[in-house]
């Protein structure tokens, strides 16, 4: 985590008053909520206890740094009063919706915001997992890095796909089936020994 100089004497005072807030951005609505009750305003939004219509955030699990293979994840609980609620958290449309979660400080005099939040996390909506006895919607959420482990995805050995990367060139325009790995790409000239040459002319003398 890093903090600002206002953020470090805030929690090197004698009172400390920390919040954890996130936001969720869905096609058609953006959610903003609070760890506790209360009300507070910063990078452009109000965050609140408690929303009316979606409910509120029961708590943050697993948030983990992610390792060699794997981007850093995290999971969002939250708790929709309504099924109308719920099926608006848990569409499948929101899958990739902007998942932001800050760790902060404020004044409780003032109740105002110290300079600045810290964003722990930036990420996406990956998967929403309904519990039906606690009424929960836990939202496993990815990191923005996952995109990275991403690079080939819609990658085809297609005359459509390859024609979109190298338009005009037709040298999948009339193949219709794969069935084995195909070398991909300009491959650097292989010097061709005497060996090779007679061992290809065993094999002609061979099948001949």
């Amino acid at each position: 985590m890093s903090l600002t100089p206002e953020m470090t004497a805030a929690v090197g005072g004698m009172t400390v008053s920390l919040f954890t807030a996130v936001r969720l951005t869905y096609p058609t609505f953006t959610l903003c909520l609070l760890d506790g009750a209360g009300r507070l305003t910063f990078a452009g939004d109000t965050f609140l206890g408690t929303d009316e219509t979606y409910g509120a955030l029961i708590g943050l699990e697993n948030i983990k740094d992610g390792g060699q293979d794997q981007a850093p994840r995290g999971r969002i609980v939250l708790n929709p009063p309504t099924n109308a609620a719920l099926a608006a958290l848990a569409n499948p449309t929101a899958q990739g919706g902007t998942v932001e979660i800050w760790e902060g400080c404020f004044d409780v005099a003032t109740g105002l915001v110290v300079p600045d939040p810290d964003l722990a996390f930036f990420g996406q909506v990956d998967q929403p997992v309904y519990s039906p006895l606690s009424r929960n919607l836990s939202i496993d959420c990815t990191s923005s890095l996952e995109l990275f482990f991403a690079v080939e995805e819609g990658v085809r050995l297609t005359d459509s796909h390859h024609q979109s990367v190298w338009p005009g060139e037709r040298g999948l325009e009339h193949q219709t089936a794969i069935r084995a790995t195909l070398p991909w790409g300009a491959e650097v000239a292989r010097p061709v020994t005497q060996a090779a040459i007679r061992r290809a002319l065993s094999l002609v003398r061979t099948a001949v």
